[in-house]
């Protein structure tokens, strides 16, 4: 996000044309001002939803200039076809991992209430610890108040907890 935004205005000031994809979603979060802000830049537009559309267009951007394409994140979930997510998880998590004996856990802050976010995650922590089922747990994002919750996962000792495995990533294919 950060880093299209410092994209879209050097090709601004440099009189580029730019494609922005996904213009007009709505997050609620911080995302929301960045994404708007490559849309104003931005000469073309390429959105998922109808309700993204009406909000370029609401945003007075020209209706010849938006498509309405679909995501293609979700074109490329579904063309995946069928595989085998218990040995995607065993991968991670143990080969003697059970269909329905598992947690995938994944939460990020929300930057506009950061400390409500670190106490919306321990509560969550909380509740995976209790649960006493094999967690992979997802470390959050990099947005603000993710530090906070990554000091509250150790507080917690969820890395040496062996019911979890905490990973920072996980590849688009598996995820």
């Amino acid at each position: 996000r950060f880093d299209a935004l410092a994209v879209a205005t050097s090709a601004a000031l440099m009189n580029i044309r730019i494609l922005h994809m996904e213009g007009g979603e709505v997050s609620g979060t911080i995302d929301d001002s960045i994404r708007h802000a490559i849309t104003k830049l931005a000469h073309y537009h390429v959105c998922c939803t109808r309700g993204a559309e009406q909000h370029l267009i609401a945003m007075c951007e020209d209706h010849n200039r938006i498509l309405l394409s679909g995501c293609p994140s979700y074109d490329k979930l579904l063309t995946a076809g069928s595989k085998d997510y218990l040995s995607i998880l065993q991968t991670w998590l143990s080969k003697d991992v059970e269909p329905r004996e598992y947690i995938v856990a994944l939460q990020h802050p929300v930057t506009t209430n950061i400390k409500h976010s670190v106490k919306m995650f321990e509560l969550t922590l909380d509740a995976l610890i209790t649960f006493s089922k094999r967690t992979l747990i997802l470390f959050p994002n990099i947005d603000a108040g993710s530090k906070e919750m990554v000091r509250v996962m150790r507080k917690k000792g969820i890395e040496q907890n062996p019911n979890f495995r905490a990973v920072k990533h996980i590849p688009f294919e598996q995820f």
